[in-house]
């Protein structure tokens, strides 16, 4: 990633006007037509020059890559520490290649890395005040599925034991009976008989005792 403050050669806390003011004056020094002995590297220049304008000269723009640029020295911070930590204590590895895998490792790692990235870029935009989203990873996406999943099942069981003691049954009925609202709600989405005053039990499928 370019650092168009180093190409402005100016603070990254500097003015708009100080922005307006550097790029100017590197233009005009750097402009193909005013340098004639080497004008392709002129060019380069040049472009560069314009292409860190565009960007720091917008208030927007500037945030977002500012935001960029924070989350990537993050990122290189932590993979320096990360070196660090394996010279000084180096990784005892198991000869069982089913115990260690290289492959497995080096992706955990890798989305560890990208995921510590990606956390601190959404972090630094929403302090910023600009509302950001964070796409989920398949992985992720996987297992909130799982998780879901065990929640539902979870909840299936728990119903399944409160409707098999009579007591808790006994109660589930009679606040289906005495309550209009759910009556309604049941008749909607399940289909009501007209002809015949809806009670729990035919709704369920069994005879209350």
């Amino acid at each position: 990633m370019q650092n168009y403050y180093e190409i402005l050669e100016i603070s990254e806390k500097a003015s708009p006007e100080v922005i307006e003011r550097v790029y100017k004056l590197l233009a005009k020094k750097y402009h193909p037509d005013l340098n004639p002995e080497n004008p392709k590297a002129a060019e380069e220049r040049f472009k560069k020059i314009s292409e860190a304008y565009d960007v720091l000269s917008n208030e927007t723009k500037r945030k977002e890559y500012d935001a960029q640029l924070r989350a990537e020295r993050v990122m290189k911070e932590q993979e320096a520490n990360a070196k660090r930590a394996q010279t000084t204590q180096p990784t005892e590895y198991v000869d069982d290649d089913d115990l260690y895998d290289d492959d497995t490792y080096s992706k955990e790692r890798d989305y560890n890395m990208n995921k510590a990235y990606n956390d601190a870029y959404t972090d630094i935009m929403n302090k910023m005040g600009i509302k950001f989203v964070q796409k989920k990873s398949p992985k992720e996406r996987i297992l909130q599925l799982k998780s879901l999943g065990l929640t539902l099942l979870t909840f299936s069981i728990l119903i399944g034991i409160i409707w098999a003691i009579p007591f808790t049954r006994n109660k589930l009925i009679a606040f289906y009976e005495n309550n209009a609202p759910l009556k309604a709600i049941v008749d909607i989405f399940f289909g009501g008989n007209k002809d015949e005053e809806p009670n729990a039990n035919s709704f369920i499928g069994v005879k209350g005792k």
